[in-house]
């Protein structure tokens, strides 16, 4: 469902979040706050017309990028600080509530990143080995910040195949002084052995899977196998409940094909996958380190805004 009035910058930065195949996490939240922000500057009428219209908009910018879970979290986010305020006789004060709410989002977002780093550093002890999959800018930190703290270390970095993303995570590993190897993800069972600490970035979490990139479980299941603890790291904006989450990962086959015609032959390329939370030992946010339990209490005191479960579940 479209918003019904919305505003015409608000509606061209839409468009731009549902063509956006490239933007991170992080990028994609930014633009959706611009959204919000040039709605809340274009508005006019009563403020239940507005109230209306913000939820429509908020359910387009959660269906623009579906996969991502920060996307939902800044929509619930900004509608709740908006709601106490939609029986006002104008649309003023929803209005600031709207730029107040997304653009604090934001600034705690920004903020997430050195936390996580300051609390993940210290799982990481001196000449241990750290395993890690695909390219993760709140990894990198994290093994940054040891670094910073004195530590020597060694790292295990898988190519990550189809894009090899692994491989420019090796690069800046390795310039920030730390030991890396960089292995074939069909050696991930061969190495895991001799990791001290498996640390994973993620797409989202919710109260029973997490979603990373795929080769994730693989190494998940051979850590399990091994004894090596598993811990994934992610900003809370990342959390996002099961009942909200899309049920079905992007499959893309378009970027890459077989050189030739092979009879009964389809190229599959699946880029991400569902990962049970039971091969997790913690959860490393900027609100601390997470264990099992602590993440499950987490989410039961999640709080979302009823008008858009209704939405949701209408459409």
């Amino acid at each position: 469902m479209e918003p019904a009035a919305s505003g015409r910058l608000a509606q061209t930065i839409l468009k731009d979040l549902r063509a956006d195949v490239h933007s991170g996490a992080t990028d994609i939240a930014r633009k959706a706050v611009q959204c919000l922000n040039a709605f809340s500057e274009e508005g006019d009428g009563s403020a239940a017309v507005y109230w209306k219209d913000l939820i429509g908009l908020g359910k387009a910018l959660i269906g623009s990028q579906p996969s991502m879970a920060s996307l939902f979290n800044l929509v619930n986010h900004v509608l709740l600080a908006v709601e106490p305020l939609r029986d006002r006789p104008d649309i003023r004060a929803l209005q600031t509530a709207t730029r107040e709410g997304a653009n604090q989002f934001m600034r705690v977002s920004d903020a997430a990143l050195e936390s996580i780093a300051q609390h993940g550093q210290g799982l990481v002890t001196p000449n241990s080995t750290i395993f890690t999959h695909s390219s993760s800018n709140t990894v990198g930190g994290i093994l940054r910040q040891a670094i910073r703290q004195g530590r020597a270390l060694n790292a295990l970095v898988t190519e990550s195949r189809p894009y090899c993303e692994g491989r420019e995570m090796a690069r800046y590993l390795g310039q920030q002084g730390i030991n890396t190897r960089l292995i074939l993800d069909a050696a991930i069972a061969q190495y895991v052995k001799e990791a001290d600490l498996i640390l994973v970035g993620v797409d989202r979490i919710s109260e029973e899977t997490f979603v990373n990139k795929v080769g994730t479980l693989a190494i998940a299941m051979a850590a399990k196998l091994d004894q090596v603890p598993v811990y994934v790291a992610c900003e809370s904006s990342k959390f996002l409940p099961a009942a909200f989450s899309p049920h079905k990962e992007i499959m893309d086959n378009s970027e890459e094909s077989t050189q030739e015609e092979w009879q009964n032959v389809e190229l599959v390329f699946s880029f991400f996958e569902e990962i049970p939370n039971s091969y997790i030992t913690g959860v490393i946010t900027e609100e601390g380190i997470l264990s099992m339990n602590a993440l499950s209490k987490r989410f039961k005191a999640y709080r979302v805004c009823q008008e858009l479960i209704r939405k949701s579940t209408a459409a």
